[in-house]
């Protein structure tokens, strides 16, 4: 009857109170994540990472409802920094990229606001050199300039 947790202290953990809405929320990803992994017939990486994606939704919106600071939900992430999920058929040791240090918390981490604000996402919808008509212009301007001098 040995316990790592005492009573007094587990009647001072608090206990979210969610909604109805957030619950049928994470009902849904959890339903979406079993419906996915009875699925044979994708290959294996695919399922796995749309599997560690939803894994991730999942635990997001339940840190949600802590509403805990910044800071605090990212060191309790941390925590499980390089220990492999135990029960998922994937590689799945860290929340957040190795190396990554600014301090969001994972629901805003894994926003699309916030991934698609990332400078490597910027990056990738710039368009390579300038659009055609306006290059033509500049040429224009600088051979009307040329040619006064």
């Amino acid at each position: 009857m040995k316990r790592d947790i005492l009573t007094g202290m587990m009647r001072k953990l608090p206990v979210p109170n969610p909604t109805n809405d957030q619950m049928q929320h994470i009902s849904q990803l959890a339903s979406s994540y079993f419906d996915l992994m009875k699925q044979t017939e994708l290959q294996c990486p695919d399922r796995d990472n749309t599997a560690r994606s939803i894994l991730l939704q999942i635990d997001a919106e339940v840190l949600r409802l802590y509403n805990l600071p910044p800071q605090m939900e990212r060191s309790l992430l941390d925590l499980f920094e390089g220990h492999q999920r135990s029960g998922v058929p994937f590689h799945f040791d860290r929340y957040y990229p190795e190396g990554y240090e600014p301090c969001f918390s994972l629901h805003e981490y894994l926003s699309q606001s916030y991934q698609s604000s990332t400078a490597g996402a910027l990056r990738s919808h710039k368009k390579s050199g300038a659009p055609k008509e306006l290059l033509d212009a500049l040429h224009c301007a600088i051979d009307s300039f040329g040619s006064e001098e």
